[in-house]
C-alpha cells in the first residue's frame, strides 16, 4: 500500500508548489516525514477498525 502511495506522489514530490522549483534536501525531508506521518495514522486508523471488526465478530460467535 505504501508503494502505491509513494508511486502516486513520485512526480508531485519532486517539485514544490507548483513553482517548478526543485526541492532542497531539508524541504525533501520535511516532506517525507509529512507524508510518513500522514501514511502512519492511516494505518493506526485502520488497524484500530479492524480491531473493532474483530471485536464484533468474537462477542457475536461468543
Amino acid at each position: 500500500m505504501a508503494t502505491r502511495v509513494a508511486a502516486r506522489h513520485a512526480s508531485r514530490r519532486l517539485f514544490s508548489s507548483g513553482t517548478g522549483k526543485v526541492l532542497g534536501e531539508e524541504e525533501k525531508a520535511a516532506e517525507n516525514a509529512y507524508f510518513k506521518k500522514a501514511e502512519q495514522e492511516k494505518l493506526e486508523k485502520l488497524a484500530r477498525k479492524w480491531k473493532m471488526i474483530d471485536w464484533k465478530l468474537y462477542r457475536l460467535f461468543k
